[in-house]
C-alpha cells in the first residue's frame, strides 16, 4: 500500500527511515543495553507514513476535523490492535520500537504529505529515492556485518 501510493523509490526511502529513525529514538529511550530485532518498527512505521500523509492531505483539503484526524486515529487503533502483544505482558514483543516507529511514520508522513504529487511521482525522484534507500541498506548491514 505504501509502495503505491508513493511509488518503490519514494515508498521505500520512507519506510527505512521510519525503520531506522524509530529504532534510534528507542535505543535512546532504553537506558543501558538494549537488543530489538526485526521490522515491526519499519511496519508501524509505515502505518505511520500512510496515516500521517492522508491526515495532511486532509487538512490541505480543508475538511472537517474529524476527517482530518481519522487517519491518524486509524493508525494508533492499529497500533493498539497489533503492537501490544497479548493481554499478558511478554518480554518479546518491544511495544515501545512499534510506538516509535508509529509517531516517526507519523511525523515524515505529514512532511511528505506536503510535497506536490508530481514531484513524487516524478521519475528522477523515484530513482534518487530508491538509490538513497538502497545505499542506506548496505551501510545498515555493512556496520552490522563489521
Amino acid at each position: 500500500l505504501l509502495f503505491h501510493s508513493y511509488g518503490a523509490g519514494v515508498g521505500a526511502l520512507g519506510l527505512l527511515l521510519a525503520g531506522l529513525l524509530g529504532n534510534l529514538v528507542n535505543a535512546w529511550v532504553h537506558v543501558g543495553a538494549h537488543a530489538s530485532l526485526g521490522a515491526s518498527t519499519a511496519v508501524f512505521g509505515a502505518v505511520g507514513l500512510l496515516g500521517g500523509s492522508e491526515a495532511r492531505a486532509r487538512h490541505l483539503l480543508r475538511e472537517p476535523q474529524a476527517r482530518r484526524i481519522a487517519p491518524i486515529a486509524a493508525a494508533l487503533m492499529l497500533l493498539l490492535y497489533l503492537g501490544v502483544g497479548e493481554a499478558q505482558p511478554t518480554r518479546n514483543v518491544d511495544v515501545l520500537a512499534h510506538v516509535f516507529g508509529l509517531l516517526v511514520g507519523l511525523a515524515l508522513g505529514t512532511v511528505l504529505g506536503s510535497f506536490p504529487r508530481a514531484l513524487i511521482e516524478h521519475r528522477g525522484a523515484q530513482l534518487a529515492a530508491g538509490l538513497v534507500a538502497a545505499a542506506l541498506l548496505a551501510s545498515c548491514w555493512l556496520v552490522v556485518l563489521t
